[in-house]
Formats: structure tokens, C-alpha cells, sequence
């Protein structure tokens, strides 16, 4: 459950990113003449981000990082980080949840691994509650309508509904409350109807889903909101644009006649009700039909919304490959020179770099670990390719009182590319596009001080 809980997570946070993006969108667009479809469109990009079961590597992409918080880390690192993208964020962050999620001596699971394994079954109970409200008020809305009557195809009256609204998704049906004025009911079914048409009885539905799935992220309950509302805004435009502008004032009036206590079918994410009507209002009497280059223009800037928020940041899977002449000035030790908790002893935090582009590192004395593999050079930065095991599946039980572990994973190999920037001075950490050493998390720009030694006068193990 804990792996679930953070992928869902990870892809919130890139999705956030993108959710940011609109609301900026949104208040530089919103004094202007494009069409709010192009808002609903948008906020379907960030449904699309949501559900997206690959990533696409861009170096157009402004999603600062692909993996905030991994596997790996939560489960193995001993000084455990976060990856946001965003160095300063990093620094700033980092050293105070490293210190409070670092295991101790004796612990069986990483206290991250405790804790994002609890928010995992948070997370399916909350997701439950969701699902239970989206099927409950669906069924007591159809139980509530069950009697009106069919006026037309397609359309139902009753006393029991108080304001139209479209219900159903694979077959939706509009309903309306009894005795509407002709005029007024002639606006209102052209407002009903043009929900349809765009299919919005599908999409707000969907969101409400993606919502259930995420429901542990703000930003995602204000997209909703704003969806909602932008979606009444383009229906509202689309029944201009098939009336003309002579129907602004008459329609308006349609719809506060029309609408009573909005707010008993709002509720409900199978149906649409009016929404709020002051700002659709001041919308519909402002509208005027806009300039097909202004829509073009929109799509455009949808388009590269899509290219700069729906892809992950480009990094190099693969190890660069070997420098064809011996790097002979990188030969040497370096020893770490970054802020090292106590409970790693004292600092044997060293990394050599042998002639024959071979490397071993040794962390501390509490661990028994020894870094071994081999280093490439390219472009000013060093990568140590190291392999290592990794354990895949199983569950976390609790043992014992307070004592989890887990039963049933499987060891499997990996490599992992360490990647540090060649200075003056040494080699610093490089955290984009990096995993970190075994036993101890470095952050992105700790330092590695060379030493006066030379490598050939140490004892290499293996």
C-alpha cells in the first residue's frame, strides 16, 4: 500500500505543478475574450496528467522534479530526502526531515516506511468514503426524481425538482421543475442541452473520480471547484454563440427565473445544477463572440501548457560513456566535507578514483557496506556506476509491538548512477537526475574535498 500511496503522490505534486500553471492562466486570461471552453480544456490537461500511465522526458518540461519522494528512499535511505526540483527548497527543507524521519540504531523499518505504509490505508479510506458519497447521492437523486414525468424525449418535469439540471452519464436526461414559463423553459433547455453537446454530463463525473483517487490534495479540490464553474461558463457561451447576442438579456433573466435552491443538485457529482449565478451573469451580459485568431491563439498556449507540464524533466538513464584518455587529474580521494549527523561516528566519508576508472567509497563505521563499481568523466561531471539489490513486493506486518517488517519481497539487482560536479576544490553532489550512496543521504551540492593522498597507497578491497 505504501508504494501505491506514493505514486499517487508523486503524480499529484508533478499535476500541482500544472494546476498552479491554469490559476495563473486563468487570471491573466480572465479580463480578456477567450472563450472559457478554453479554461475547461485546460483543466482536462491536468485530468490527463492525472491519469497518464507513462511519462514523456522533455528538456521543455517545467516540472521541476519526476519523483519528489521514491521508493527507495522512503524504505532504505538512512538520512532520507526529499527531491522537489528546487535546490534552494531542498536545502531548506531537507536537514529538518532528515532528522526527523532518519532511523536509529535497533529500528526494523525506516519511520518514512512506517508512516507513508499507515497514510497508504488513510489514503484507501478516504478514497472509499469518496466512491460510497459519489454512488449514495446518485442513488437518492434518481430515487428523488423517480416520478416525474416525460414532457418530451429526453426530458422529464416534476414538482420534486428544484431547479433544471442534467442527470445520468451514459444516457442523461434533463430535468425540470413544473409550471417554467415557455420563454423561460426555452432558455433553459437550450442551456441543458448545450451540457450535453459538449458532454459535460461525462466530464464533471470524471473528475469527481480523479478527485475520490486524490482527495489528499488541496490544490485538486479548488481545480474542481474552478471546473465546475468554468464548465457553466462555456455551456453558457456555446448558447450564445447558437442564439446570438440579442438573447444575452432575456436568457440571463431565464436563468435567475429558473433557479431556486441550486445548491440541492450542485452537491451532486452526477448532476448538473445552474451553479452560481452572479458571476455567470455579469459573464453572459459581457460576452461577445471572440476573434478566431484569439482562438487560436488560446489553443496555442493550450499546446505548449501541454508540452511544458505533461512531460517530466529529461535526465540520462544510461552512465555516460568512458572518456577515451585517462582522466589522470581526477585520480585521487575525496573525502566528504558536508554537515555529517553524529550518529554516523566519526567522518570516514570518502570516495576514491582509481586509474583503471574503477571507484570504491566507504560511508561510516557503522555500516559494513563498501561502494564499489566504475566512475566515467563527461561534460565536468563524474558518474560512479554502482551495483546494487534492492528489495521488490511484499507486505509490511507488525511483528511485534511497535515492530514492522516485511515479509515476502524479493531481492533483485539495479544499477545506481551517483553523479559529482568536478571543482577546483574536489567534487560536489549532484541530486538532479541522481540516486545518492548507500548508507548515507548526501544533499544536492554537499561537497567532496580531495585529499593530498594518493590512491594507489590505499588497500582496495575486492
Amino acid at each position: 500500500m505504501d508504494a501505491v500511496f506514493l505514486k499517487l503522490l508523486n503524480i499529484s505534486i508533478q499535476a500541482g505543478w500544472l494546476v498552479l500553471a491554469v490559476l495563473a492562466l486563468r487570471l491573466v486570461l480572465g479580463r480578456t475574450r477567450v472563450p472559457k471552453s478554453v479554461r475547461v480544456l485546460m483543466w482536462g490537461l491536468v485530468g490527463l496528467r492525472l491519469v497518464l500511465p507513462f511519462s514523456v522526458e522533455s528538456v521543455l518540461s517545467l516540472v521541476p522534479s519526476r519523483e519528489t519522494l521514491s521508493l527507495s528512499t522512503v524504505r532504505y535511505a538512512s538520512s532520507p530526502s526529499l527531491t522537489t526540483g528546487i535546490p534552494p527548497l531542498d536545502r531548506a527543507v531537507n536537514p529538518s526531515f532528515s532528522r526527523v524521519f532518519s532511523p536509529h540504531p535497533g529500528d526494523s523499518v525506516n519511520p518514512l516506511h512506517a508512516l507513508t505504509w499507515a497514510a497508504g490505508w488513510v489514503w484507501l479510506a478516504g478514497f472509499l468514503v469518496m466512491a460510497g458519497y459519489f454512488v449514495l447521492s446518485a442513488l437518492l437523486l434518481r430515487r428523488r426524481v423517480r416520478g416525474a414525468a416525460e414532457t418530451e424525449k429526453g426530458v422529464r418535469e416534476s414538482a420534486a425538482v428544484p431547479s433544471p439540471f442534467v442527470f445520468g452519464v451514459f444516457r442523461p436526461v434533463i430535468y425540470l421543475p413544473d409550471g417554467l414559463d415557455p420563454s423561460v423553459r426555452e432558455y433553459v433547455l437550450a442551456h441543458e442541452r448545450a451540457h450535453i453537446g459538449r458532454r459535460d454530463h461525462l466530464i464533471k463525473p470524471l473528475a469527481f473520480l480523479l478527485l475520490a483517487v486524490y482527495w489528499f490534495n488541496p490544490l485538486l479540490w479548488l481545480a474542481y471547484g474552478l471546473l465546475s464553474r468554468d464548465i457553466e461558463l462555456a455551456c453558457d457561451e456555446k448558447v450564445l454563440s447558437q442564439l446570438g447576442p440579442d438573447a444575452k438579456k432575456p436568457y440571463s433573466q431565464a436563468l435567475l427565473a429558473a433557479v431556486t435552491f441550486h445548491r440541492h443538485v450542485a452537491a451532486c457529482p452526477v448532476a448538473f445544477g445552474e451553479g452560481r449565478l452572479t458571476g455567470r451573469v455579469k459573464n453572459i451580459l459581457s460576452w461577445k463572440k471572440p476573434a478566431l485568431w484569439i482562438t487560436l491563439a488560446s489553443l496555442l498556449v493550450c499546446a505548449v501548457l501541454a508540452v511544458c507540464f505533461l512531460t517530466d524533466p529529461a535526465r540520462d538513464e544510461k552512465a555516460p560513456e568512458p572518456a577515451e584518455e585517462p582522466v589522470s587529474e581526477l585520480f585521487g580521494s575525496y573525502k566528504f566535507a558536508g554537515d555529517l549527523p553524529d550518529r554516523f561516528g566519526p567522518n570516514i566519508f570518502t570516495v576514491r578514483l582509481y586509474e583503471d576508472h574503477t571507484f570504491q567509497y566507504y560511508e561510516t563505521i557503522y555500516s559494513s557496506h563498501i561502494g564499489m563499481g566504475t566512475w566515467t568523466y563527461s561534460d565536468g561531471v563524474v558518474t560512479l556506476t554502482e551495483k546494487r539489490q534492492h528489495l521488490v513486493g511484499g507486505t509490511v506486518v507488525e511483528v511485534s509491538e511497535g515492530v514492522l517488517q516485511n515479509v515476502g519481497g524479493t531481492m533483485e539487482d539495479y544499477e545506481a548512477y551517483i553523479r559529482l560536479r568536478v571543482t577546483q576544490e574536489g567534487l560536489v553532489y549532484l541530486s538532479d537526475g541522481s540516486d545518492n550512496f548507500y548508507y548515507i543521504g548526501v544533499r544536492d551540492g554537499d561537497p567532496f574535498l580531495r585529499e593530498a593522498e594518493a590512491p594507489d597507497a590505499e588497500v582496495r578491497i575486492g
